[in-house]
C-alpha cells in the first residue's frame, strides 16, 4: 500500500532543479530519472523503499512512499515536498480535511 502525496504548483516541476536542490539538503541522497515524468529518490544506505515523485498533469506533483518506507524514506519525502513548495509556490492538496 502506498502513501501518495499532491502538490500543486503555480509552475511545471522541472526534475533537474529539484535533483540539484535535493543534494544540497540532504547528505548521500541518490536520483534516477525513470522516465519523462517520474523521478526515483532514495538516500543511499539508509533508505528501505526511496521516494517516487511524478507529474500528474502539468501543475500536479505526486509523491509516493510505498509500503516498508522507513524514517529515512519519509524524511526524503518531507524535503522534497518542502523543496517543491518552495520552489514552485506549491500548495499541498489535501483529500480529507477532517482527516
Amino acid at each position: 500500500m502506498s502513501i501518495l502525496h499532491y502538490i500543486e504548483t503555480n509552475e511545471v516541476l522541472d526534475f533537474r532543479v529539484l535533483q540539484r536542490i535535493i543534494e544540497r539538503s540532504l547528505p548521500d541522497v541518490a536520483y534516477e530519472q525513470r522516465a519523462e515524468n517520474l523521478c526515483y529518490f532514495w538516500i543511499d544506505g539508509h533508505s528501505t523503499r526511496g521516494v517516487d515523485v511524478s507529474l500528474e498533469e502539468d501543475r500536479l506533483v505526486e509523491i509516493r512512499n510505498t509500503g516498508l518506507s522507513n524514517t529515512a524514506d519519509y524524511t526524503l519525502t518531507n524535503q522534497i515536498a518542502e523543496s517543491i513548495c518552495n520552489l514552485y509556490q506549491g500548495k499541498l492538496m489535501v483529500e480529507n480535511e477532517d482527516y
